[in-house]
């Protein structure tokens, strides 16, 4: 009956590790979807992509772009569908220039700040200069 209980909670121990791991991938900008392009040259026409990385967290896969816009890094978060959920100032605002031969492609509008089809979005408040 040890035996049993023993293995039981070695399985729960081991499915518990495996959907609280955490993987990230990073996308050459060239590589985004053309979904997630339009929709940051649309809807962030100033802003620069720095990076994107292909992140999967609890099993729920997203893509995060981070996107430099005059003096802030700003994440912008995308379901697997490429449908926008949300953007938020970058954890490390420093905006870095892109490595020399690293397409960019160049942006030109003011950011929206929430989706208004998305519930509880909270804008990011960025002053305009």
């Amino acid at each position: 009956m040890k035996r049993i209980a023993l293995v039981f909670a070695m399985i729960a121990l081991v499915t518990f590790s495996i959907n609280a791991q955490t993987s990230k991938t990073t996308i050459a900008t060239a590589k985004l979807p053309k979904e997630i392009t339009d929709y940051i040259k649309s809807q962030y026409q100033t802003c620069n992509i720095v990076k994107a990385e292909g992140v999967t967290d609890k099993q729920v896969f997203t893509y995060v772009v981070s996107i430099a816009c005059k003096d802030k890094k700003v994440d912008v978060v995308f379901d697997k569908d490429k449908k926008f959920i949300k953007e938020a100032v970058a954890k490390d605002d420093v905006v870095k220039p892109a490595k020399p031969g690293e397409s960019q492609p160049p942006v030109t509008t003011q950011p929206v700040k929430t989706d208004p089809a998305k519930k509880n979005n909270k804008p990011v408040t960025t002053p305009n200069k």
